[in-house]
């Protein structure tokens, strides 16, 4: 605020204000190990509801995957799990980060809603779906047997990073399963009345 007359500034720091009971959380750009154990601890604390993840991002791919992987279901107590994929919308292209997105979308205030898929979900969406439910399974001991093939293929996968080893394994009485459900990130302009 300039109060520039009376050569006054007054100088207020940016704040975010999140209701986690019923905001849709949508992490994106790229998480390191540090901003992402961050990240899932206060969201754990404050008792996230419904979170929406790119199968395509770096909240997935470099991360949410290996705890999986590991048996720890790091969002534990997030009830909705939203999957979208940026993959093959031209809204994400080159605009991993917000600033990269503000430059691309000029023009107005934009509003990013998630909507309900018109067709079947991709098959990215899909097999992220699967990836985690099969790893609820793990984590529940009822990991039923596998066809060689889908065996093999998950051997390979399930590369477990060195930072995880003094990681906690979620006990099967703690999982909290969230609802899986497949969505379409969309940007629409803010309608501004004069």
């Amino acid at each position: 605020m300039n109060l520039g007359k009376l050569g006054i500034t007054v100088i207020i720091a940016a704040r975010t204000y999140v209701n986690y009971a019923c905001d849709v959380l949508v992490p994106r750009g790229f998480w390191n190990l540090v901003a992402f154990s961050d990240f899932t601890d206060r969201v754990t604390r404050a008792g996230l509801v419904h979170l929406a993840m790119d199968t395509e991002g770096s909240f997935w791919q470099s991360n949410l995957k290996d705890y999986c992987n590991h048996g720890t279901w790091a969002l534990n107590g997030v009830q909705e799990l939203m999957l979208y994929t940026s993959k093959d919308d031209s809204i994400w292209k080159g605009s991993a980060y917000l600033e990269k997105f503000r430059r691309h979308y000029k023009g107005g205030p934009k509003l990013l809603e998630l909507v309900d898929l018109e067709a079947e979900p991709s098959q990215d969406v899909m097999d992220v779906e699967k990836f985690i439910l099969q790893s609820f399974e793990q984590i529940e001991g009822k990991e039923g047997k596998l066809e060689k093939k889908e065996e093999e293929a998950q051997t390979t996968i399930r590369r477990i990073p060195r930072y995880l080893d003094d990681c906690p394994k979620t006990e099967s009485e703690e999982l909290m399963r969230p609802r899986i459900t497949a969505k379409k990130l969309a940007v629409k302009p803010i309608e501004t009345e004069i």
